[in-house]
């Protein structure tokens, strides 16, 4: 994840047809339309007239993953050399009215991760095509399904260190804290159906009832090594209640 202060690589500066495709590819996956859905449903929107409105931040923050060797500045201008609806963004660059690192940041807060998460969960849709039209996507009649887990680093910060804990080897704690991710796909059509982050602490058969639960019964899962391959029927985890947390 790009970090503000963080040098931008030699060359990176120009914006590349690859980069408009890879910002190209994000308002193709999450319109606008949707991006405002999920900023309304988690009461995000901006409640005046700012230069960085939280549409804007959505993409931002998603951008961000795509140029994850990139500084906050880069991202901004690789995020406006691929939106077409971003021209007057556009033309506040030309004279110098770029938003610094700082507005950038606080626009994030301002947003918060719930947004981010609705989009995510409304872009997880199943395969439609029944086993006849697509053979490759099911195994005797069911949608396959593969999961798997990994950890990543977070900011190193009071409240990340409470929620989700440093891995250590008994003598020393690692220099981040680390989040534990699992995460679930259709094997025929590559797309993400479910994902759950949890604390280090919490093994990957922890979270993944709760990812596999939002997922029909007329499934066959595939199982990394170490995880339990009982069959097992679990209920869909409820969805958290609508409020903006405090951070």
């Amino acid at each position: 994840m790009a970090r503000a202060g963080q040098q931008v690589k030699a060359g990176v500066a120009g914006v590349r047809l690859t980069d408009r495709i890879g910002i190209g590819v994000l308002t193709a996956a999450f319109p606008p339309d949707m991006v405002d859905v999920a900023v309304d449903e988690w009461d995000a929107r901006e409640q005046r007239t700012r230069t960085l409105p939280a549409r804007v931040m959505a993409y931002f923050a998603m951008a961000m993953i795509v140029y994850f060797d990139c500084g906050y500045s880069e991202v901004w201008n690789q995020l406006l050399g691929g939106l077409e609806w971003a021209r007057t963004y556009r033309r506040r660059r030309e004279t110098d009215m770029q938003p610094s690192t700082a507005a950038l940041t606080k626009g994030r807060a301002r947003l918060g991760w719930e947004p981010l998460a609705e989009l995510l969960a409304m872009s997880m849709t199943p395969l439609t095509a029944t086993p006849e039209q697509a053979p490759w996507a099911y195994w005797r009649g069911l949608r396959t399904l593969a999961i798997d887990g990994f950890t990543m680093n977070v900011q190193a910060t009071p409240d990340n260190d409470a929620e989700f804990g440093r891995p250590g080897n008994g003598k020393s704690e690692g220099a981040f804290p680390q989040v534990r991710v699992v995460a679930l796909a259709e094997t025929g059509t590559r797309t993400l159906q479910g994902a759950e982050v949890g604390p280090l602490a919490d093994g990957e058969q922890t979270l993944a009832p709760v990812s596999c639960g939002r997922n029909s019964a007329k499934t066959t899962w595939w199982w990394p090594t170490g995880c339990s391959c009982r069959t097992k029927t679990w209920p869909p985890s409820p969805r958290p209640a609508r409020t903006r947390s405090s951070a």
